[in-house]
């Protein structure tokens, strides 16, 4: 299955850095999936769930505001707050 490069950041460090099969955030237009091959792409992002999908589980986090970025199969997340204890 065709995978890319997840790394999620807030003020404390890395919460999440791995290969990934899709992310889905809200963004200030609306909920936003990236997947393998995505366009280069970056926006802003709102408080709310982040589902992220790897080839062996679905992994659904809280985040405070922040910023997605995509660029070449590798994408980064900047939060205030990334919870994923459930």
């Amino acid at each position: 299955m065709d995978t890319l490069s997840l790394q999620v950041c807030t003020p404390d460090g890395v919460a999440f850095d791995d290969k990934i099969i899709s992310v889905t955030a809200r963004s200030v237009v609306g909920d936003i999936c990236i997947m393998n091959n995505h366009a280069n792409y970056m926006t802003t992002i709102e408080n709310g769930p982040i589902v992220i999908k790897t080839e062996n589980e679905e992994i659904t986090a809280r985040c405070s505001g922040g910023f997605i970025s995509v660029n070449d199969n590798k994408v980064r997340i900047f939060v205030n707050s990334f919870d994923n204890s459930n």
